[in-house]
């Protein structure tokens, strides 16, 4: 049994799981009820588990749901063999929450504590003195007996199946493969996303995966990431729309302190074109950074384009975990801005460039895999129910990226490399098969597109300075230096 556990990773429950909730880890869900079955049942056990055993090491989110409101938190832990995790559960509902904060939101952002207790692996192996040693052996006794009232993650993975489309015994939801999903992402990584209300109230948010890691070494979970969090971006929009002044603000954001925000990076498209000052001489390259995003994703990322993906899983697994709308909107802008990098990968010759691309569409096909049908398509839906759909905020990969999956067959053509050209092939079969979406269906229609576009193109840059800067009379209100283009380079 000491070798079990030092293989694995245990989290024990410090006290019962409040009514109406639910627990669950990675893509599992475990209700207090006799469906969440222990190795041993009793009258007295078969309703609150101890504990959930025999998780692998690696990075796992887990989380606690309010059924009544499907409202869900989560922490990100770090797991390494043998560690022990204390999961502690606020019933903020009966008073038993130490927050004094009425607010709901806030609430709900206290009702989940994860605590690392110890590492087994490491406490047997240490050479501790004969008291320590008994006080050890006591603690791995109470262990043991409470192991039987524990779920086992591993029984609970292999009745949990998420079949391949057409393939319906076949299962894409392994440990292997959320390994791959959870592969570069690390507490110090995934603590640059979360980030408190409190620390943007003068305008400045922390600067994602910066290189210098002032994180807490021993720090093993995250911050608090909830069904609702917003990005920074979207937070500020808001304060924006509420024209707080800079005390307003400031009375604000403390009165919001405790709320967690998504620190991702600003995927706003008017921003993908580089500022130009009001000067339209260069109306060549303004639109070359309109149609291709090569140089925002270079000037965004060029530092360590891997970031990119780190930053892509982290924005999936909060979609398809705690069903949180603005990451699942950020995943598909971060696909679209990819497809839509074809010099990126046509002239760049740092040869890490094909590397990124074959991780990303190996992730892209594994994720678009794994993720729920009803979240972002409308496929075999009845018309009330897509209804329902866009009322939740749902979003769709149709409408969003099916264009883009189309343009990108052109840049895959050209590349010429046969591992690449497969890899995209089976995305789209993919696509295909389990969304309904035709790519190629749209070949035709954005070559007679593209024509259209080089013709425009070249018929702007050849009207006169005078003629170019009528189209550009009026600077944005708040005083940007991006000029909205829409009027002129709309192809659509």
């Amino acid at each position: 049994m000491e070798a079990l556990l030092s293989n694995t990773v245990t989290f024990i429950y410090e006290n019962n799981v409040p009514k109406e909730y639910s627990v669950g880890i990675d893509l599992l869900f475990f209700g207090t009820s006799p469906d969440s079955k222990t190795d041993k049942q009793s009258e007295q056990t078969k309703y609150q588990p101890k504990g959930i055993k025999l998780v692998p090491a690696g990075i796992h989110i887990v989380h606690l749901t309010n059924s009544l409101i499907n409202y869900r938190i989560a922490r990100y832990v770090e797991c390494s063999e043998g560690d022990v995790f204390i999961i502690k559960f606020n019933d903020t509902s009966s008073g038993t929450s130490n927050n004094n904060n009425k607010n709901d939101s806030n609430t709900h952002l206290s009702s989940l504590d994860i605590t690392f207790f110890k590492n087994i692996k490491n406490e047997f192996g240490s050479g501790n003195n004969n008291n320590d040693s008994n006080k050890l052996i006591n603690e791995f006794n109470k262990l043991i007996s409470i192991l039987p009232f524990m779920i086992n993650f591993e029984n609970c993975l292999e009745n949990f199946k998420i079949p391949f489309p057409n393939s319906p015994n076949s299962n894409i939801y392994t440990i292997k493969n959320w390994s791959v999903l959870t592969q570069g992402l690390t507490i110090n990584k995934i603590s640059k996303f979360i980030i408190k209300a409190s620390d943007i109230q003068n305008g400045s948010s922390i600067e994602i995966l910066n290189d210098v890691v002032d994180v807490d070494a021993e720090k093993k979970s995250s911050e608090l990431i909830c069904t609702d969090d917003s990005s920074v971006d979207e937070y500020k929009k808001l304060q924006k729309v509420m024209g707080l002044d800079k005390e307003q603000n400031k009375r604000f954001t403390n009165d919001e302190s405790s709320l967690n925000l998504l620190n991702l990076t600003d995927l706003d498209w008017r921003n993908t074109i580089r500022k130009h000052k009001g000067d339209l001489s260069n109306i060549k390259q303004i639109t070359k950074d309109y149609l291709d995003k090569t140089w925002f994703f270079n000037n965004t990322f060029g530092n360590n384009k891997f970031n990119f993906l780190i930053e892509l899983k982290f924005t999936f697994l909060n979609s398809i975990v705690l069903n949180n709308f603005n990451s699942l909107n950020h995943w598909i802008e971060m696909i679209k801005i990819v497809l839509n990098m074809k010099n990126f990968f046509l002239y760049d010759k740092d040869p890490t460039s094909y590397q990124f691309l074959s991780q990303f569409l190996s992730l892209i096909y594994l994720q678009l895999s794994i993720i729920p049908l009803e979240l972002v398509s409308n496929k075999n839906k009845s018309q009330e129910q897509q209804q329902q759909q866009q009322s939740l905020n749902s979003i769709s990969i149709e409408k969003k990226l099916k264009t883009d999956f189309s343009k990108f067959l052109s840049t895959l053509d050209e590349i010429a490399r046969i591992d690449l050209q497969l890899s995209y092939n089976s995305i789209i079969q993919l696509l295909e098969l389990k969304f309904d979406i035709f790519v190629y269906q749209l070949l035709d229609e954005e070559d007679d597109k593209d024509e259209i576009e080089e013709d425009f193109i070249q018929a702007v840059y050849d009207q006169e300075m005078g003629d170019a800067n009528d189209l550009d009379d009026d600077d944005d209100d708040d005083g940007d230096d991006y000029n909205d283009y829409s009027e002129y380079l709309q192809f659509d």
